[in-house]
């Protein structure tokens, strides 16, 4: 390769990338932190580190970083490779094996949504002349046998289906043609499976690189299905409190609510009965505009209880949608708190499950609860924004703010688990909800879930088989787990 000063070929690597990327917050960043990462490997390796590896680092570290960001087309994964050929001097292939290697390990994938990181890794694999097609396979006993993934042009075909499911259960049908599968382990025991198209020629080391990445593919697999059973726990405790939330609402309509309609309506008997009885004007006048400001008050409350009541119904708040419900949530924030309160919403909410529509809303109502009655706060502002892989809402507020840990502790102490309550519930479904405030303002609260559809809150569980592994000398039929 051409004799690059260490910095010159990083300087190289960024202005040819960028050429590719353009010039986005998120590409600029993602370019600087890989440029970073690759000189200090650099400056600390020395010689041992030669430049084709770091080359292949820094495109593999630009790869992972804007995964989240952007849907890469194969045009622009073309387009960086031939940059980086071009400062390494190497051909397309041994760039792109290099390149392979450093990606499909890369701690970066690991906080990437399981779906887009097993894309990402499946990616970088058919950048190798070895491979066509690859997909990922994922068992589950309560589950159908479906593709967590499939890259390439013919799709998921019965050969392909049955190619997965040989190897998952095993059995003594003998692969045939260009499609092979490798299983992927969790516990020593297969759960899935990476399946492969290989070119004419190609299969043996199409195999090898399949069990290179099915090694990679078990961590996201792990996650995948961490976070199918905590989207499976979180669903029947988010129905589980729907349901005694309805029920708060149903008791309050019932009773409360009840009272305080027959407690106005006595008002409105004693108000009548001191303009008939009371004979001194000054005394009437005044007893009639306190009974007055009673009952002003006693609406206030009953709107207040009907509110609450209504906000307790959340079969209703799933058919208004999500962006309606926050927008009225903001709305009764501003008329109730006399607060200057402002709502943004950017993309799409449509298309999210419900308990994610549920946890945004439940977590954008407690917030707002909590400015109103602790933040003295005379603005505040939410923002909603749908990403390409990820919702993010944000309330942030003027008020006297406080110290966060101490907050924390003193509420668990109390009973009281607000902060607590919305920091589990974007746990469950793999997301993160972060408190920033300090004595004397502001508090900005912040929620993000990263895309994901799970499909299990509406799917019923189908039959399956449990998966066996054949000792030595012993052969394991498996029954189909649905048809081919």
């Amino acid at each position: 390769m051409s004799p690059y000063p260490r910095q010159r070929f990083l300087d190289e690597l960024e202005r040819g990338f960028r050429g590719v990327l353009g010039r986005s917050r998120a590409t600029v960043a993602a370019l600087t932190e890989a440029k970073e990462h690759t000189g200090k490997l650099a400056r600390s390796f020395g010689s041992e580190i030669g430049q084709e590896q770091l080359i292949a680092t820094f495109l593999a570290d630009v790869l992972a970083g804007l995964a989240l960001e952007r849907d890469w087309s194969d045009d622009e994964v073309e387009a960086l490779l031939a940059v980086a050929g071009d400062v390494s001097g190497e051909s397309r292939d041994v760039t792109a094996m290099r390149v392979f290697l450093q990606t499909v390990n890369h701690p970066r994938l690991l906080e990437l949504p399981p779906r887009l990181a097993a894309e990402t890794k499946l990616r970088v694999l058919l950048l190798l002349p070895h491979v066509t097609e690859a997909s990922v396979w994922l068992w589950e006993p309560t589950k159908t046998f479906q593709p967590l993934v499939h890259m390439g042009a013919s799709g998921a075909t019965r050969s392909v289906r049955a190619a997965a499911r040989r190897a998952v259960f095993g059995g003594d049908i003998p692969p045939r043609g260009l499609i092979r599968a490798v299983p992927i382990l969790r516990a020593d025991q297969p759960a899935a499976a990476l399946v492969l198209r290989a070119r004419q020629g190609e299969v043996e080391p199409a195999l090898a690189l399949g069990r290179e990445t099915a090694i990679a593919l078990g961590a996201v697999l792990d996650r995948e299905l961490l976070l199918r059973r905590s989207a499976e726990t979180l669903t029947l405790l988010t129905r589980a409190s729907e349901r005694r939330l309805q029920r708060i609402g149903l008791d309050l309509h019932d009773d409360p609510l009840q009272g305080l309609a027959l407690l106005r309506g006595d008002f409105q008997l004693f108000r009548r009965q001191i303009v008939e009885r009371v004979t001194s004007v000054p005394t009437r006048d005044a007893l009639i505009s306190r009974v007055d400001d009673l009952s002003a008050r006693l609406g206030a409350v009953d709107a207040t209880l009907r509110e609450m009541a209504g906000s307790f119904e959340d079969e209703a708040f799933v058919k208004q949608g999500l962006e309606a419900a926050i927008k009225a949530e903001v709305a009764t924030l501003a008329a109730r708190a006399s607060i200057n309160a402002s709502v943004t919403i950017e993309g799409d909410l449509k298309d999210l499950t419900t308990s994610q529509r549920i946890a945004v809303h439940r977590i954008v109502q407690e917030a707002l609860a909590n400015v109103r009655e602790h933040s003295r706060a005379s603005e505040v502002t939410v923002s909603v924004c749908r990403r390409r892989h990820s919702i993010h809402a944000e309330i942030a507020d003027n008020g006297v703010g406080f110290q966060v840990e101490r907050a924390v502790f003193a509420a668990a102490k109390r009973g009281r688990l607000g902060l607590i309550g919305m920091s589990e519930r974007a746990r469950l479904l793999g997301g993160t909800l972060g408190v920033e405030s300090r004595p004397g303002g502001p508090t900005k609260v912040w929620v993000t879930l990263l895309e994901w559809r799970p499909k299990v809150e509406d799917a019923p569980p189908s039959p399956a088989r449990i998966p066996l592994r054949a000792g030595r000398g012993q052969t394991v039929r498996a029954a189909p787990l649905d048809s081919a």
